[in-house]
């Protein structure tokens, strides 16, 4: 039987650190990928998760700063790994 995860949250007592990926395999999502995945990071923060790993490139394989600026805002002042 599959758990929801945020079910999970709210029964353990240990810090929970809620990886997002936008896509399998890869680190440089397309615009829909990357939605998905800003809402992904909102909604893991709305469930109770303490910290936050997710990060993005861009197409030259760079850091991409301004989507990760806006992951970061999106975790609300969770603490964000990349």
């Amino acid at each position: 039987m599959r758990v929801p995860f945020w079910r999970t949250f709210a029964r353990v007592t240990v810090p929970i650190v809620a990886m997002v990926r936008p896509v399998e395999g890869g680190a440089c999502p397309s615009e829909t990928d990357f939605r998905a995945a800003v809402r992904d990071v909102r909604h893991c923060v709305r469930a109770g998760a303490d910290e936050i790993i997710c990060g993005v490139l861009d197409p030259s394989r760079r850091i991409d700063r301004e989507r990760n600026r806006e992951l970061l805002e999106a975790a609300e002042g969770r603490p964000v790994a990349f």
